[in-house]
């Protein structure tokens, strides 16, 4: 069984891939972190390396988490209720793992994330997990933006792709860790505060 390696404020589980799973692989070496940034042209944000450095890849469970879904307006959305605390249609969003750094393991493997994702994402912001509902971003750009966290919903992308038109990141967080930290277990949650409605 994994070891547990963090829990966020809210108690979620965050342990690396189990040992028996196709998906292990022993934490990431510094060759493995050079190859993504000779690649792609863009440092990786530290807390992130760290990540990779003592686990590679991680899972976590119940994986909840909340985002910005319209920066203009600064409109929080909460998962699983709308502004007023009542029940909205499978609007859950569950953050599963990380992307392994190397390229064995299809769909489940950063260059290849990011390699179906490139119409999709600005110069310099990558895929580095998956959810349910869309895709965990990171901006690997230089600035005060470096490793900041985004969430893209995958819903409806093409369309805005072949409009011309860039697709919206939904802010989540300014580090690695601090979306991490972020993280709640989404059902609890939900069915403690339906229990007001």
């Amino acid at each position: 069984m994994s070891t547990q390696i963090k829990r966020s404020n809210a108690g979620i589980t965050v342990a690396p891939i189990e040992e028996d799973s196709p998906f292990f692989r022993p934490p990431a070496t510094d060759a493995q972190i050079e190859a993504v940034e000779k690649k792609y042209g863009y440092a990786m944000p530290e807390e992130l390396a760290k990540w990779y450095r003592q686990y590679h890849a991680i899972e976590v469970t119940p994986r909840g988490y909340r985002y910005r879904y319209n920066p203009l307006d600064l409109k929080v959305i909460e998962l699983g209720l709308d502004l007023d605390d009542h029940m909205i249609t499978d609007p859950r969003d569950r953050f599963r793992y990380t992307y392994l750094l190397d390229e064995t393991a299809k769909g489940l493997n950063f260059f290849d994330s990011n390699w179906r994702r490139a119409d999709y994402l600005t110069e310099g912001h990558f895929e580095i997990g998956a959810s349910s509902l869309g895709t965990v971003i990171m901006d690997f750009r230089p600035g005060e933006t470096h490793g900041w966290v985004y969430h893209l919903i995958l819903h409806g992308a093409e369309d805005i792709v072949d409009q011309g038109m860039e697709v919206p990141l939904a802010f989540v967080a300014k580090s690695f860790d601090a979306f991490l930290d972020g993280l709640f277990d989404l059902d609890a949650e939900i069915q403690e505060r339906v229990k007001t409605l």
